[in-house]
């Protein structure tokens, strides 16, 4: 069986590439088949045209988008007018029918960071940029939330739940398809979570993890004292209509302290911190930080340089396992199997990284400067994805996942190498890594999932019940309280 990788240019369609592809990809090649055929093709829907998108879905869309906007009909008061200094959440940019701001594409297709982000570009892009708003500051606890309710059709929100009061560091990516904030249940979702900090020895020098290649030190996450996130709010300089919130913590942790009987007992310190706006933002983090996303920047500060010095293959990697919902794929841009010009392709772009959903409903990207190994089913030191995903406390009311628990999600396990890693006898003491990237949610594609659902559960159409609805809720801000 064939995996197929779509490396796309401005101005010229997909090129098809085929590659092989592991066990993991065949079985899920067979379930996923039919529904792979689909994304892109048909008629587009006249929300995703009048935002000057295009591809449709092929079959009709999940119903449960349009059912959680019929069902949770409390919604925010309705704005359809321009981006400003006293509002800052509105239409942004000119909408020109002549121009393609968006696709909807299937997982398995590479879509150029260009392509997927030009709609945000302040100069030519056309957007509508959510109402923000955050709660949980100075806990372990953050939710950041993106509110539209334009009246056009465009009516949800999503939410970016940053924790470390769940054994480990991570952040929840999901999406309502509705603007009420009572909404419970996310119509779509993901996670991003930090385990463990791993050094081994490249052998082959491919930048990658491989089966076997040994492991020199395991450093885990679980269960450290993080310091509280403080939430700031902060203006873009020179530019006061544009603003960003900012938040962070960090935390010291024994070097080696899961691992290979090591005498070396030095702390070092791990600092994460999180940004989203609603303005496509140049200059203000490693990377650009994009409308509809959460960037984070991932540091080691005073690491420990014994393997480095001794050790001239040696790299360090961080371990971030990706879970969704259940039958949800999960594919890469670049992996051990790629041929290497088209990967060098690929990492020409700003970022890279995986697809999530079935239409590319959210993106994990990180700096072309990364390389990125899937070790689900060749984890270093024996971490396995399961065991890591079910160590993290679930409720079964939970807002976002419900029932849904950790351990029956689809699930990845990344190992992401840290670039400025360095190993050279010369080294003295101590040395600080980093690197970035940002969780992307396609909040056009999602929305138009809801809008062009069929039929809701209350046997309306789901643009019926929302201008019924919109009259109705004139008044009031919505907040989220309490949904943790």
């Amino acid at each position: 069986m064939q995996h197929v990788l779509s490396v796309e240019s401005v101005n010229s369609p997909p090129v098809r590439i085929e590659r092989g592809h592991g066990h993991r990809g065949r079985r899920r090649h067979r379930h996923y088949r039919h529904r792979r055929r689909v994304a892109g093709m048909g008629p587009t829907p006249k929300v995703v045209s009048s935002k000057g998108g295009r591809g449709g879905f092929g079959i009709p869309p999940p119903a449960h988008y349009a059912h959680t906007r019929a069902i949770y009909s409390n919604y925010a008061p309705v704005y359809a007018g321009g981006y400003n200094s006293t509002s800052r959440y509105g239409y942004v940019g000119e909408f020109n029918p002549n121009s393609i701001y968006f696709w909807i594409i299937p997982p398995f297709k590479y879509y150029s960071y260009d392509l997927l982000y030009h709609r945000y570009q302040q100069d030519n892009g056309y957007y509508y940029a959510p109402q923000l708003t955050e709660q949980g500051n100075n806990s372990s606890n953050v939710v950041i939330n993106g509110t539209v309710n334009s009246g056009n059709n465009d009516n949800y929100h999503y939410s970016f739940n940053i924790s470390t009061n769940k054994q480990y560091p991570m952040a929840d990516h999901a999406f309502f398809s509705t603007s009420d904030y009572n909404a419970h249940n996310a119509n779509f979702a993901y996670r991003l979570q930090f385990s463990h900090l791993i050094e081994f020895d490249d052998t082959n020098q491919n930048g990658f993890y491989d089966p076997d290649e040994q492991v020199y030190s395991v450093t885990s996450l679980k269960n450290l004292e993080w310091q509280t996130f403080q939430v700031q709010n902060i203006n873009v300089a020179n530019n006061e209509t544009q603003f960003y919130f900012q938040t962070s913590t960090m935390t010291n942790v024994i070097y080696n302290n899961t691992c290979c009987n090591t005498t070396v007992n030095d702390n070092f310190t791990i600092r994460i911190t999180y940004r989203t706006s609603n303005s496509q933002l140049n200059n203000t983090a490693p990377i650009v930080i994009e409308p509809n996303s959460l960037q984070y920047d991932f540091n080691v500060e005073g690491f420990p340089t014994v393997v480095a010095n001794a050790r001239p293959n040696a790299r360090l990697g961080l371990t971030q396992l990706v879970s969704s919902m259940a039958h949800t794929p999960i594919r890469f841009d670049v992996n051990t199997t790629t041929p290497l010009d088209v990967a060098q392709h690929v990492k020409t772009n700003a970022t890279y990284g995986l697809s999530i959903g079935d239409y590319t409903q959210g993106r994990s990207e990180y700096q072309s400067n990364v390389n990125i190994s899937d070790v689900s089913f060749s984890p270093p030191a024996g971490i396995n994805a399961t065991a890591v995903a079910a160590d993290v406390t679930h409720s079964p009311d939970d807002w976002i996942w419900g029932a849904n628990t950790p351990s029956s999600r689809e699930r990845s396990l990344l190992l992401i190498t840290f670039p400025d890693y360095i190993t050279d006898s010369n080294i003295i003491g101590t040395m600080n890594m980093s690197f970035s990237g940002f969780a992307f949610l396609d909040t056009d594609i999602m929305n138009a999932l809801a809008s062009d659902g069929g039929l809701s559960s209350f046997g309306f159409y789901p643009d019926e019940i929302y201008k019924t609805a919109a009259f109705k809720n004139t008044a009031g801000l919505y907040h989220k309280w309490g949904k943790k």
